[in-house]
């Protein structure tokens, strides 16, 4: 076979694993990514196997299967201290493994993580009240502190008691340096630690949610026009209305 040969033949079998990988996600994720299309879906799953495959993951079912943590922990959970925290944490982690034994894990987390989401998130009054009160009530600035710590122990209890102090630590400080690029308030802060808990410390980053980078760059939210004179205000409540938006996405998502 020629060498063009070669390229048309595995240009044609990337082709094919991207249509298998999205017409997985929308069947096993169909409210997490409805607001997706499949040109942004087929950019994310193409970025996704790339990544898997720079981390040692090379066989197709490996890299499909890797795709559940992605959706739900960002596409950089894999250098993440999470799964490891929560696998330590539960009597699961035996130490340094192949990348094919960590993913193995690492779906065991997962499975650890998204029961305590559930439970975290059943009441979704309140932790809609608490992140409310982070930027309106004084009062409940003054009885929680600065600190995320604080806030996202009362916002995702179940998940937080998951993370060992180290995993805590350097995801309150992730998040608080990510809404700094962004955001000027310590508030700013605390939100992006709670809702990194739930949809991954880099959220606002992440391919799978153009809606929330769209908010913070002062786009408007269907993306075809820019108010650049945005200031913090009206990016922040942008943000917060992509979350709820995205919220009543996910609203009726079955259990994985």
């Amino acid at each position: 076979m020629t060498n063009a040969g070669s390229q048309a033949l595995e240009a044609e079998r990337r082709n094919l694993r991207i249509e298998r990988s999205t017409a997985f996600l929308r069947r096993r994720f169909p409210d997490r990514i409805a607001h997706l299309g499949d040109g942004d879906l087929e950019e994310y799953t193409t970025a996704h196997f790339a990544g898997m495959a720079r981390g040692g993951l090379v066989s197709e079912q490996d890299q499909l299967s890797a795709l559940a943590p992605a959706i739900y922990w960002g596409q950089s959970w894999w250098d993440d201290d999470m799964p490891a925290s929560m696998l330590s944490h539960g009597g699961h982690w035996e130490g340094p493994a192949t990348p094919r034994a960590f993913l193995s894990r690492c779906l065991t987390g997962l499975e650890i993580w998204h029961k305590a989401m559930r439970a975290d998130l059943e009441n979704r009054n309140r932790v809609a009240t608490l992140m409310q009160s982070l930027y309106s009530d004084q009062r409940a600035i003054a009885a929680r502190g600065t600190d995320p710590h604080v806030w996202c122990a009362e916002f995702a209890p179940a998940i937080w008691s998951l993370m060992d102090e180290k995993a805590r630590h350097n995801h309150t400080t992730q998040a608080v340096r990510s809404a700094a690029r962004v955001l000027p308030s310590f508030q700013d802060g605390i939100l992006f630690a709670c809702i990194g808990l739930v949809l991954g410390v880099n959220f606002a980053q992440n391919p799978l949610y153009p809606q929330f980078a769209r908010a913070l760059a002062g786009e408007e939210p269907d993306g075809a026009s820019s108010r650049p004179e945005a200031g913090a205000d009206a990016r922040r409540l942008a943000l917060g209305q992509a979350l709820v938006a995205y919220w009543k996405q996910i609203e009726g998502e079955p259990e994985q």
